[in-house]
């Protein structure tokens, strides 16, 4: 059984994932392996499981990718249209999330640093991909999540990723919630940058990706991290299992783009999207109005 969580850039995806994740590993019930697909990326393309296998094995292939298309570099064979196929047949399940755009920009500007010349650019595919995905909303294969919706009520939200993935044990799905909070990822944040300053770790190996880690990666990589096939994890797969992927100045904030979008870019975003924004229930700042998108 595959399932996938994707959807746009900042909103939540990999907040998606590791609920999935944590939850799957920690259930009572738990009798097949969890296959995190990000540490196949590295291998051979022919070396990776087939697509076709994957759904039909006992064992649970979580995968993570903005698009289905990414998925390439986890499966072979692997086709956004062959994994439609295949989810209504019941093998596949999907998870998508979604934002306010303004918030998924104000992000990715905060994020990327002002070296990002295109961060408007890159909501059209996400919005492409969103409209196209949302011609299937309404099939019990896929869960749509409102960003917002999920940070304000984490629980109610790993209770939904639980009902998809036919999870019935309460104490797991708890846990999963609790696991990915605020709280808990910003503490366990505090404990590895105290391990990795005191130890000394972060000099050379933090020093290529200084920003996006701040250090966290590197006391984990020192103390030779594996994943549950036992390979070496890499600094992207350390950054999705330590949970780091909501942590940021405004801590997820939603609206928070009002804080770090100019008044031209708004408006840009708005006049763009404003079929989007209206459709999925934003409010515009300027005096718009626009049909749903198809």
């Amino acid at each position: 059984m595959i399932f996938v969580a994707n959807g746009m850039p900042r909103s939540g995806s990999l907040l998606q994932y590791n609920i999935a994740r944590v939850m799957l590993e920690t259930r009572q019930d738990q009798q097949h392996q969890v296959v995190e697909t990000h540490v196949l990326w590295d291998l051979p393309k022919d070396k990776l499981p087939r697509m076709e296998d994957a759904v039909m094995a006992d064992d649970w292939y979580l995968a993570h990718a903005h698009e289905m298309r990414y998925l390439s570099g986890c499966f072979q064979r692997f086709s956004a249209l062959r994994a439609i196929q295949l989810a209504r047949q019941g093998r596949l399940l999907v998870g998508h999330t979604y934002r306010d755009l303004r918030d998924v920009a104000a992000s990715l500007k905060s994020y990327y640093g002002p070296q990002r010349q295109d961060t408007l650019g890159d909501l059209r595919p996400a919005v492409t991909y969103h409209q196209w995905l949302s011609r299937f909303r309404s099939e019990s294969w896929v869960l749509f999540q409102r960003y917002e919706e999920t940070i304000q009520d984490l629980p109610a939200a790993a209770h939904a990723i639980a009902e998809l993935l036919g999870v019935k044990d309460e104490h797991a799905v708890r846990n999963a919630a609790q696991e990915c909070s605020m709280d808990e990822v910003l503490a366990r944040q505090s404990q590895l940058q105290q391990r990795a300053y005191g130890t000394g770790t972060v000099t050379g190996l933090v020093g290529e990706h200084p920003d996006e880690f701040d250090g966290l990666s590197a006391v984990m990589a020192a103390e030779q991290f594996t994943a549950p096939d036992q390979h070496q994890m890499g600094l992207r797969d350390l950054h999705s299992r330590m949970f780091l992927h909501h942590v940021s100045p405004r801590r997820g904030r939603p609206e928070s783009w009002s804080e770090v979008l100019s008044e031209e870019e708004v408006a840009m975003i708005e006049r763009e999207y404003a079929a989007y924004l209206l459709h999925e229930g934003y409010e515009l700042t300027q005096n718009a109005s626009a049909p749903s998108p198809e």
